[in-house]
């Protein structure tokens, strides 16, 4: 998940909110939070 411009999660990911702090799994962490 590192690295690239985040495409694949486009349009979640956004330069205001990058993919770790997002939850993409749905279970209330961000995959930071998760690490």
């Amino acid at each position: 998940m590192a690295g690239g411009i985040g495409s694949r999660f486009w349009p979640m990911s956004t330069s205001k909110m990058p993919k770790q702090f997002l939850d993409v799994l749905g279970n209330g962490e961000t995959l930071l939070q998760q690490t």
